[in-house]
């Protein structure tokens, strides 16, 4: 472990140890500050990898909304007109939404703009 060395003058010696300290210090500090910085980044991959996983399955459920509404367009588009054309007449949301709910079985409430359905 130990290594033997020999040098002309007592100053070599010295100044062999403490640039060997000081290089040995450096290099230990700066280790740290590299697996300080990369378990910094590992972090950050998993919270980016978690949350490509959560937009991964809510654009998968979005999508699955958006064919739906795709599927069930014109009926949709039959209904809102409707509410459109009851409100100018000056019905109340809540009559709306019992008239539409009674009409078509997949409207569940209406709220201000707010049209539920379930389709």
């Amino acid at each position: 472990q130990f290594e033997k060395k020999e040098f002309t003058s007592f100053n070599l010696a010295v100044d062999e140890y403490f640039s060997t300290f000081e290089t040995d210090k450096l290099k230990t500090s700066a280790e740290e500050k590299f697996n300080r910085e990369l378990k910094r980044l590992e972090q950050i991959a998993d919270e980016q990898k978690k949350a490509a996983a959560l937009l991964n399955t809510q654009s998968v459920d979005y999508k699955k909304i958006g064919d739906l509404i795709y599927q069930h367009f014109n009926l949709i588009e039959e209904i809102i007109n409707e509410a459109k054309e009851m409100h100018k007449k000056g019905m109340a949301d809540d009559e709306i939404a019992r008239y539409l709910e009674n009409k078509y079985n997949i409207v569940k409430d209406l709220k201000g703009n707010d049209l539920v359905l379930e389709l």
